[in-house]
């Protein structure tokens, strides 16, 4: 079925599966330099994933959208998820996360990445912090994927955003099944200083989608966020 939307890059994340060990490898940080355009960042992400290179697409995504995104749909602990957002992911996870994606790709897609066209960016003015949309196709298929500008000044294709409604419930259910200690409490300041502003970026992005709107102020609640 041909469709204009949202990209469906959540159909490639709920297949993943990854032996979550954080581990005492060294993490790959966001380089200091990056993409200066919403539509480049993009681009040279979908590039990476084709080429396999998937120590550059880590560095091409906002990082802690990304960790929760892996932890939901891997079932991480808080400990382990605590250690995703504090230090980073290893090397090993970095490989096995986007490989996975980038395998698993065309199955839900239709179309190879390396058939995906990146078009220009939207911004969206309403969102808290820098955001854009990014439209890419294959043929008649058609979405975007949703950017961040990172402090640094580079964009960086925000996961988390992307997949807006279809992943926000899962997220709550993380969120209410937080347990207590110092590794909760380093993921709710996440939430409340990074994650929740993706998930309100999406908002604007999908106006259309009421129950994203719903669920992100549930959210809040949990986590005594105004």
């Amino acid at each position: 079925m041909r469709r204009t939307g949202p990209l469906r890059i959540g159909a490639a994340v709920a297949v993943l599966v990854v032996a979550a060990g954080c581990g005492d490898e060294a993490a790959v940080s966001t380089t200091t330099g990056g993409p200066q355009f919403p539509s480049v960042a993009v681009d040279a992400w979908l590039d990476a994933l084709d080429g396999r290179d998937f120590e550059t697409v880590a560095t091409l995504v906002e990082p802690i959208g990304a960790s929760i995104v892996l932890a939901v749909e891997n079932g991480l602990g808080d400990e382990p998820l605590a250690e995703l957002i504090e230090s980073g992911w290893s090397d090993e996870l970095i490989e096995s996360f986007w490989r996975s994606f980038a395998d698993e790709f065309p199955l839900f897609a239709g179309f190879d990445l390396s058939e995906v066209a990146v078009g220009r960016h939207v911004p969206l003015d309403d969102a808290s912090g820098e955001y854009a949309v990014v439209q890419v196709g294959s043929g008649p298929d058609s979405g975007w994927v949703v950017t961040r500008r990172a402090g640094n000044g580079a964009w960086q294709v925000d996961l988390l955003a992307t997949l807006g409604g279809a992943f926000v419930p899962l997220v709550f259910d993380r969120v209410d099944d937080l347990g207590e200690g110092p590794a909760v409490d380093l993921i709710v300041d996440a939430i409340r200083t990074s994650a929740l502003e993706s998930l309100d970026a999406a908002a604007v992005a999908y106006p259309e989608d009421v129950r994203l709107v719903t669920e992100i102020a549930r959210i809040r609640q949990l986590i005594g966020s105004g």
